[in-house]
């Protein structure tokens, strides 16, 4: 991230802070049980350090592997590929603390059929895919040698219910559209632009069911993203959309009044 884009992601963050609530300001009974919960539950759950040891081993590798770059940062070198450290990777990747929050929520809502855009080292997919071990679980990733090291993760974890999707998402994901019938539990990861965020999100859409939930990671990280978490907030089809500045929830239960919140986190 450039110094600019740090900048940005700074004056960001101020404004959440000056905007944002806590549970005493929320006055939805669904909105306060989320934050009581699954927001603000500070228990520790077995599946957290499954996750945090191979997140651990992640931060400490010192490997370094050449990867595809499908996503909103350009590649540096002319092969169109980007070498980095196990390491680097790692860091980038979602935090403890969004990991948490990823496997309290797929715990709470208990979705059958759970989708992610976004694999990377396979970090996230333990947090969540360990909170639900009978549900479908797909991950897709656009690397294939990222790929090969979070399968060895997932393997790893003892997670062979996870299935994995390697390549392109614009090819991956209509394919994976049209051979299912809902999605519960939606995480996207993917690529951090406006069109793509939008273009992810409509194709989802028509899978929804009332009580779907879908997350996307990263939403001040640009302006862009800041732009399609604006425009999907606004949908006709969501009814409450959580900011959590590091990542934002969306709801689509018809018995809800539209409401948008801003909650520390």
């Amino acid at each position: 991230m450039t110094f600019s884009a740090w900048l940005q992601l700074a004056a960001s963050y101020i404004t959440f802070l000056r905007r944002s609530q806590t549970k005493y300001g929320v006055h939805s009974p669904f909105v306060y049980d989320l934050i009581t919960k699954v927001i603000k539950d500070h228990q520790h759950y077995p599946e957290y350090t499954l996750a945090e040891e191979i997140r651990d081993q992640c931060l400490h590798s010192m490997q370094v592997i050449e990867i595809s770059n499908y996503g909103a940062s350009k590649p540096i070198n002319p092969s169109g590929n980007e070498r980095k450290q196990v390491c680097a990777i790692a860091r980038a990747a979602i935090t403890q603390r969004c990991g948490r929050l990823l496997n309290r929520l797929v715990r709470y809502f208990g979705p059958e059929n759970l989708l992610e855009m976004g694999t990377s080292l396979g970090i996230s997919s333990i947090y969540m895919a360990s909170a639900a071990p009978t549900a479908k679980y797909t991950t897709m990733e656009g690397c294939s040698t990222t790929a090969e090291l979070a399968c060895s993760h997932l393997k790893q974890a003892g997670l062979p219910q996870v299935q994995m999707l390697i390549g392109d998402f614009s090819y991956l994901l209509p394919r994976y559209i049209a051979a299912q019938h809902h999605i519960d539990f939606a995480f996207f990861d993917g690529n951090h632009t406006y069109t793509a965020t939008l273009d992810y999100f409509y194709q989802c859409l028509p899978l929804i069911k009332e009580d779907s939930v879908f997350v996307f990671h990263d939403i001040h990280w640009s302006r862009g993203m800041e732009k399609a978490w604006a425009h999907i907030c606004k949908h006709s089809q969501v009814t409450v959309s959580i900011d959590l500045f590091e990542v934002g929830l969306i709801f689509f239960r018809k018995g809800l009044s539209k409401q948008d919140f801003i909650i520390r986190f």
